[in-house]
């Protein structure tokens, strides 16, 4: 019983908190996409990703 509460309050917690990171999540999926942008244009493809890493 003890352990069927623990998972209850662990999930109103999680469902509290996630409404939360949703803009942090958004920021860094658009930093992400830009920084991918930057770097295809600079001639770093998914091929030499190793090789443009300074």
């Amino acid at each position: 019983m003890e352990q069927k509460q623990r998972r209850t309050c662990k999930r109103r917690a999680f469902a509290a908190a996630f409404p939360h990171t949703i803009p942090v999540l958004t920021g860094f999926l658009v930093l992400g996409i830009a920084y991918g942008v930057l770097m295809q244009q600079k001639g770093c493809g998914r091929k030499r990703r190793i090789a443009c890493r300074r």
